[in-house]
């Protein structure tokens, strides 16, 4: 994702976790689209291409990815990554009824 990204990441600030995570949900939910990236960079089956999009967006999107576990809303949308599950115990727990997100881990 970062060799595509606009923005040259060229210090300690702008390599941090965080902002990276933040700049990812906001490309994610700016363009409505599970795969922001241009369509030479990997192809699309245009067939399918209407399951990987997010309008209107969604309450809650889920991500799963080997980062670290994060939490982040934008425009109603709230979204998280589990972590992994694997490496760190981590999981998240959900409350609909709240819209309440908790960050969950099992100490080893």
């Amino acid at each position: 994702m970062q060799k595509y990204s606009l923005t040259k990441i060229d210090n300690e600030i702008d390599r941090d976790n965080d902002n990276i995570n933040e700049q990812l949900v906001l490309s994610l939910l700016d363009q409505g689209h599970l795969w922001p990236l241009p369509a030479h960079a990997k192809p699309i089956y245009w067939d399918l291409d209407y399951t990987m999009r997010l309008t209107p967006l969604p309450h809650l999107l889920v991500l799963g990815d080997h980062a670290d576990q994060y939490s982040f809303e934008y425009s109603g949308c709230k979204t998280v990554n589990v972590g992994s599950f694997a490496t760190d115990f981590s999981f998240v727990v959900y409350r609909p009824a709240v819209r309440e997100v908790e960050l969950s881990r099992i100490p080893s």
